[in-house]
């Protein structure tokens, strides 16, 4: 859980530096200003299901699935929440919201997924 933890928050350092570098170079338009909060959600998130799977895994093989697929659902409906909110509450730059959103969503994901299959290949017979 140590080096999920320190490549997390590398991750998250990469993509803070990535956004303040578009800020510094005069290209702001393409940083949502709400896009701090995506990251801090995203993160938090990522944090949490891992903790999940991790649990899982410890738990025993036969339970790793019902433990990866709580997660992966919990991950999909609080995102489309966090989402379906925004898009509601009629605030601007929907369209760059959504471009934050989902690249956050897969960068974080994809991340997710590589740590766990990662983890699982000693494991594998």
């Amino acid at each position: 859980m140590k080096v999920f933890t320190i490549r997390l928050l590398l991750l998250t350092a990469l993509v803070v530096a990535t956004g303040a570098a578009l800020r510094a170079t005069g290209h702001s338009t393409w940083v949502h200003p709400r896009a701090g909060a995506l990251v801090a959600f995203y993160t938090g998130l990522t944090y949490l299901t891992y903790a999940l799977v991790e649990r899982g895994r410890r738990a025993g093989a036969a339970d790793l699935t019902g433990y990866y697929m709580g997660g992966l659902m919990a991950r999909l409906l609080l995102s489309m929440g966090v989402a379906v909110v925004f898009i509601l509450s009629g605030a601007a730059g929907r369209s760059a919201f959504l471009a934050a959103f989902f690249t956050l969503y897969f960068l974080y994901a994809g991340f997710e997924v590589w740590h766990i299959v990662r983890n699982l290949r000693p494991n594998s017979e």
